[in-house]
């Protein structure tokens, strides 16, 4: 189907446009524009609205660059070895699933999990694993997890709560401070 107005999205763009470009039905009888110049007209709104369609999208794409990694997970831990420390220390895992593509994961990694507060509490009470799935990820997918950023915390090797999306540090704390007891 071609951009000729049959369709409903056509229409409705096309009727946007001739309304922006030449008023009301009622303001058109007064100022017909010439074939040529209403040609022009056409050209220049679908110009104006595919620049302004690729700044949103490259203003989108600048927002979610990768943000470095939170303080609390400076100490790389793979899963097995959370695992264990877990069984050995008594204290919950706490993994959080990001990619590097992912403009909520950036968020969350840029706001609520840089919060000297979150830091403090997932040190004292939690074993801390950052888990990078910007190339897939066999653990991802054991974890099932589909939708990122997720936020788990595992006790006793088994899954005991689970949150998705980027939450704010007030969310956080709240779910760390009952995911941990307390």
């Amino acid at each position: 189907m071609g951009f000729d107005g049959r369709s409903r999205s056509g229409r409705i763009i096309l009727g946007t446009r001739g309304f922006v470009s030449r008023g009301s039905s009622h303001e058109r009888r007064r100022f017909l524009m010439k074939p040529r110049t209403e040609k022009l007209v056409n050209a220049a709104f679908v110009v104006a609205l595919l620049v302004g369609a690729g700044l949103v999208g490259w203003r989108a794409m600048s927002l979610s660059e990768p943000v470095a990694t939170p303080e609390v997970f400076s100490q790389p831990v793979t899963f097995r070895q959370a695992l264990e420390r877990s069984a050995e220390q008594g204290k919950p895992v706490f993994l959080v699933a990001t990619a590097d593509w992912c403009g909520p994961c950036q968020t969350y990694k840029r706001h609520a999990l840089a919060s000297p507060a979150v830091k403090a509490l997932i040190e004292e009470r939690f074993i801390p694993v950052l888990l990078d799935v910007t190339q897939g990820s066999e653990l991802g997918e054991r974890l099932k997890i589909e939708s990122i950023p997720a936020t788990l915390v595992i006790k006793q090797g088994a899954e005991a709560d689970r949150r998705v999306g980027a939450l704010s540090e007030r969310v956080l704390l709240e779910f760390l401070r009952r995911a941990s007891g307390g």
